[in-house]
């Protein structure tokens, strides 16, 4: 087990001392290596041409959209900020504006702005079949969660969702990254097997996410840490120095989209260049 994966796995932290103790484990140059890319896929594709704001090696990505409601203000923030980031789109989000009168023309000008911004669009699902019960409530799912679908069935599912995109851009768009929905499957060889035939490489997780939870069912780990400055101050210390890659993972939804102008808020005061996208 990485130290990442300790992260995730440890007690909920009592306090902002004791997640700072974990934090500290998980970056702490003692910590074993991470093992090879094929593995815990955390080594990303770069972005060369953002100024040097923040580090280089910190990815923003925002998973489960495209939706009307955040996409603009998530655009207009990055924009104001001039960092890139990643976006790992559902298909059946995309096809329910493309079926709803007069809501096609607003999507494809929001995703064509989000590549002219330099913004990439990754492959998350035709349908967020992440578990048992989602591929059991999403008549897409067909019954199918992501955990058992075979290489011939995530082909079909990726197909679908390019097709769906494809005909949102009004043209094909070159994917090349992809992040299977909930992490699910990461480790199974269906599912890295389809990737490489797709040419996705391997699987992109990511370090932390704004959906964590801490201390009971409404607080979330990024609510919780952004909620204070001195908390959020520490949180980026302990990301400051880290050499290798963090990849961190926001969502169209709710809060997620006030979380994440926060923080691009707080990373423009204490690091010195943006972050980039996958």
């Amino acid at each position: 087990m990485t130290p990442l994966e300790k992260f995730e796995t440890t007690s909920q932290p009592k306090s902002p001392k004791q997640l700072f103790k974990v934090l500290r484990k998980v970056f702490s140059k003692e910590s074993k290596p991470n093992p090879p890319i094929e593995e815990c896929n955390f080594r990303m594709k770069q972005i060369h041409d953002q100024p040097n704001w923040y580090p280089h090696n910190l990815h923003i990505t925002i998973d489960d959209g495209p939706n009307l409601s955040y996409l603009p203000d998530i655009l207009k923030t990055l924009r104001k900020h001039k960092v890139k980031a990643t976006f790992f789109f559902v298909g059946t989000s995309i096809r329910r504006y493309l079926n709803s009168k007069g809501k096609a023309p607003i999507l494809k000008k929001l995703l064509n702005q989000l590549i002219e911004d330099g913004h990439h669009i990754g492959y998350h699902c035709y349908a967020h079949c992440h578990n048992k019960k989602a591929a059991k409530t999403h008549k897409e799912c067909r019954g199918k969660s992501f955990d058992n679908m075979s290489q011939s069935q995530i082909e079909k599912d990726f197909d679908e969702f390019q097709k769906t995109l494809a005909e949102a851009l009004g043209y094909t768009y070159d994917i090349e990254i992809g992040r299977p929905p909930g992490g699910s499957g990461k480790h199974r060889q269906a599912l890295q097997k389809a990737y490489k035939k797709l040419g996705l490489g391997a699987p992109k997780l990511w370090h932390f996410d704004d959906m964590s939870k801490y201390q009971d069912s409404t607080l979330s780990k990024f609510g919780w840490i952004l909620r204070k400055p001195h908390r959020t101050k520490k949180f980026i210390d302990q990301i400051k120095n880290k050499e290798s890659d963090v990849i961190i993972l926001f969502h169209e939804k709710t809060k997620r989209a006030d979380y994440l102008k926060k923080f691009l808020e707080a990373l423009k005061e204490h690091y010195q260049g943006p972050p980039s996208s996958l």
